[in-house]
C-alpha cells in the first residue's frame, strides 16, 4: 500500500512538471484584434509578416507580426491574431499586390506554415486536464471509502464488559444445559482431548424474536471468560464487490489474534440464504457465503474460535452452513413456558415498587405465547401506566393496562355514536358467547368496544395453559369464534358491515390450513397439496383442476358447517348475547368477573355446570 502511493506521488511531481514545462516554452501569446484596425494597419504599411495556415480553405485566421519588433527574436516578438470574415476574398486582393514589387505589399513576408499556437500535448492537456482530475478525485474518494467501509462493523466486548450471565437468562432451562457443556469443553479442554472429543465449530440458534439468543451468547462468553464479536449478517452485506468477502476475512483474521474468543453472528439468514435463488444469478451475497464457509474451514485445525448464529427462518438456510463441521449444532430457543414467565416477572419485579394484589402466577398465565423481551416491554409500560395514573404501586390493574396495550394496541380515541356502539357490542358479544360454548375454545378473558387500534372492539382469549399442538376440534371452534362477529351483526342488526372482514380473512385461511397442510379434510387424503416456489408465495399448479375443485368444496363444506353451529350457538343463548351487550354499552370494557356473573345469572343450573371449570370457580 505505502508502495504504491509512493509511485502514484512521483508520477503526479513528473506530470506537474510536464506539463510547467511545456507551458512555458511552446505556448505563444497573441493579441486579438478587429478585421477592420487589421486592414487599417495594412494600408498603413505597418505590417512585417503574416502567417497563414498550410490548407487555405482551413485558413479562417492569420497571425501577423509588426514592423516595430523586426529586429527582434521570434520568441519576443509581439504577435497579433485576426479572424478573417473570408479567406479567399482576403487572399485574392492581397496576393497580386504582394507579387508586385512596385507595391508596398511586397514588402510583407509571407509565411506558408502553421499558425503559432499551442502544442499539442498543451491542446490535450488543456481539453482533459480538468476531467482527468474528476476522474482522480472519484477513484481516491472511492478507494478512502472502500478502505473505510471495508473496516468491520464488529463489537469486540472483552469479558469485563460482558453484564449477562446464564442466572440471567430465564425460561430456557433446556438450552442453557448445552451452553454450559460448552463452557465446560472451552475451561477444560483436556479432559475432551483425553477422550479425542471435538468441541462443536459452532452453534446455530433458531426461534422466535426476543427469546434470549443473544443474551445466550453474551452469557457464554462471561460463564467462559473469553471475548466475543457480536455483528449482525447486515453488517456483511454491500453494493460493492468483494466488500463483504473482505469483511469475513477481517472478522477471523481479529478473532484469531484474541483467540479463545466467540464469534456471534446475529440474523445470519442476510448473508447464509440458499444459494441460487438471487434474482440475478450469482449475486454478492454469495460470495460472502463463500468467503464464510472458507474461513470455517480454515479454523477447523483449532478450538480457539467458537462460532454463533441466530435466525429466525433457520429454512432459509444453505445446506453447506448447516453441515457438520461448520455448524455442529441447531438449537431452538422456544418461547418460555408457565414457570419461566413466572420466574421472568418475579425476577423484573424486583426492580419497581410491586403492589399487594400483584398475582405473578396470574400474570404468567396471561402472558402465555410472549416472549422474554415481551414481558419485559409489558412489565416496563405498566411501570409508565403507574407515573401516569399518579400510584405508588405498580398494581395488577397497571399490567393488564400495559398487556392490552401491547396485545390489543393503544386506544385511538374514535368516537361511535350510540347505532355503531350497539353494532360493536353485538359483533363482539357474538365472538364471546360463542367462545365460551364452542368446545376446546380457550377462555374468555376480556371484551371491549373501547376502539384501540384498527379495531372498534376486541374479545381477549387466553388459553388455560401452554399449547405445542391444536386438535381438529379446537380449530373449528376457532373458525366458529371468528364467524360470530358477522352471524351476530347480521342476526340481530339485520344487517352486516366490513367490521368482520379480517375476522372472515383468518377463518379462511384456517380451514385452508387444514386441507392443505393438515391433513384434516373429510374426503381428500393425508397428504400435503400445496407448495411454495422461490419467493415463499403458495404455489398450487402442481394439483389438478378435480384436486383444486374437492379442496374448494371441502373448504366451503367446513366454513358452512360452523356458521351453521355459530348461528345456534346465538340462538339458543340470546339471553347472554343481550346481558353481555346491556353491560358493554354501559362499561365499554367487562372483565372475567363480569362475564362469570352474567352466566351465573342467565344461565341454568344445568347449563351452567356443563361449563369449562374456568368459568365456574374463582367467582368475586
Amino acid at each position: 500500500m505505502f508502495k504504491s502511493k509512493k509511485i502514484l506521488f512521483v508520477a503526479t511531481i513528473i506530470f506537474i512538471a510536464l506539463f510547467s514545462y511545456n507551458s512555458m516554452n511552446s505556448e505563444i501569446k497573441t493579441t486579438d484584434v478587429k478585421y477592420s484596425e487589421f486592414t487599417k494597419q495594412l494600408e498603413n504599411n505597418e505590417i512585417s509578416t503574416i502567417d497563414i495556415n498550410n490548407s487555405y480553405s482551413a485558413a479562417n485566421k492569420i497571425v501577423y507580426t509588426k514592423k516595430e519588433s523586426d529586429k527582434l527574436a521570434d520568441k519576443d516578438k509581439k504577435y497579433y491574431k485576426v479572424l478573417m470574415p473570408s479567406f479567399v476574398t482576403f487572399w485574392s486582393d492581397f496576393y497580386p499586390k504582394n507579387k508586385d514589387k512596385n507595391n508596398p505589399y511586397s514588402k510583407i513576408e509571407v509565411k506558408m506554415s502553421e499558425i503559432p499556437q499551442d502544442s499539442l500535448f498543451i491542446i490535450l492537456l488543456k481539453s482533459f486536464l480538468p476531467m482527468l482530475f474528476i476522474i482522480g478525485i472519484i477513484i481516491l474518494a472511492q478507494r478512502y471509502s472502500m478502505g473505510m467501509m471495508s473496516k468491520n462493523q464488529i463489537k469486540l466486548i472483552p469479558t469485563n464488559k460482558i453484564d449477562v450471565k446464564f442466572s440471567d437468562v430465564i425460561g430456557i432451562d433446556e438450552v442453557k444445559s448445552e451452553f454450559e457443556e460448552i463452557v465446560d469443553m472451552i475451561k477444560n479442554k483436556d479432559k475432551y482431548k483425553k477422550a479425542n472429543a471435538r468441541m462443536p465449530k459452532g452453534i446455530i440458534l433458531s426461534g422466535s424474536p426476543g427469546t434470549g439468543k443473544t443474551m445466550l451468547a453474551k452469557a457464554l462468553a462471561k460463564e467462559a471468560g473469553v471475548p466475543v464479536f457480536t455483528c449482525s449478517g447486515s453488517s456483511f452485506v454491500e453494493m460493492f464487490v468483494g466488500l463483504g468477502a473482505s469483511r469475513v476475512r477481517d472478522l477471523f483474521k481479529q478473532a484469531k489474534k484474541v483467540a479463545p474468543c466467540i464469534i456471534f453472528i446475529d440474523e445470519i439468514d442476510a448473508i447464509g440464504g440458499k444459494r441460487g435463488q438471487g434474482i440475478g444469478g450469482h449475486d454478492e451475497r454469495e460470495n460472502t457465503l463463500n468467503e464464510l464457509l472458507t474461513q470455517m474451514d480454515g479454523v477447523l485445525g483449532s478450538n480457539d474460535i467458537f462460532v454463533m448464529g441466530a435466525t429466525n427462518r433457520l429454512k432459509t438456510l444453505d445446506k453447506a452452513l448447516l453441515r457438520a463441521g461448520r455448524f455442529d449444532r441447531q438449537i431452538v430457543v422456544p418461547l418460555p413456558n408457565f414457570e419461566g414467565r413466572k420466574q421472568l416477572i418475579e425476577k423484573l419485579s424486583k426492580n419497581y415498587n410491586i403492589s399487594d394484589d400483584f398475582n405473578v402466577e396470574e400474570l404468567a398465565r396471561g402472558t402465555i405465547g410472549r416472549s422474554g423481551a415481551d414481558i419485559t416491554n409489558i412489565m416496563n409500560e405498566a411501570s409508565l401506566v403507574q407515573v401516569k395514573q399518579n400510584k405508588e404501586f405498580l398494581d395488577k390493574e397497571c399490567f393488564n393496562e400495559a398487556l392490552d396495550k401491547v396485545v390489543m394496541g393503544i386506544a385511538n380515541g374514535a368516537k361511535m355514536n350510540e347505532q355503531e356502539k350497539r353494532r360493536t357490542a353485538f359483533h363482539e358479544a357474538g365472538h364471546a358467547v360463542v367462545g365460551i360454548f364452542s368446545p376446546e375454545s380457550d377462555p374468555v378473558h376480556k371484551v371491549t368496544i373501547m376502539p384501540r387500534g384498527n379495531a372498534l372492539g376486541v374479545t381477549m382469549s387466553m388459553p388455560a395453559e401452554d399449547k405445542v399442538s391444536y386438535t381438529k376440534t379446537y380449530l373449528l371452534s376457532q373458525i366458529s369464534l371468528l364467524l360470530a362477529g358477522f352471524c351476530a351483526e347480521q342476526k340481530f342488526i339485520g344487517d352486516v358491515t366490513t367490521g368482520a372482514s379480517n375476522d372472515i380473512e383468518r377463518a379462511t385461511a384456517i380451514v385452508k390450513n387444514m386441507i392443505l397442510k393438515f391433513g384434516m379434510g373429510k374426503n381428500l387424503m393425508q397428504y400435503v397439496y400445496t407448495d411454495t416456489d422461490s419467493f415463499g408465495n403458495e404455489n398450487l399448479n402442481s394439483l389438478s383442476n378435480a384436486q383444486k375443485e374437492q379442496i374448494e368444496k371441502e373448504i366451503e363444506e367446513i366454513l358452512k358447517k360452523q356458521k351453521q353451529h355459530t348461528e345456534d350457538i346465538l340462538e339458543s343463548k340470546k339471553n347472554v348475547i343481550n346481558a353481555m351487550v346491556k353491560m358493554l354499552l354501559k362499561k365499554e370494557i367487562i372483565t372475567e368477573s363480569d362475564i362469570k356473573k352474567i352466566l351465573k345469572d342467565e344461565l341454568s343450573e344445568e347449563e351452567f355446570e356443563k361449563l369449562p371449570d374456568f368459568y365456574k370457580n374463582n367467582q368475586d
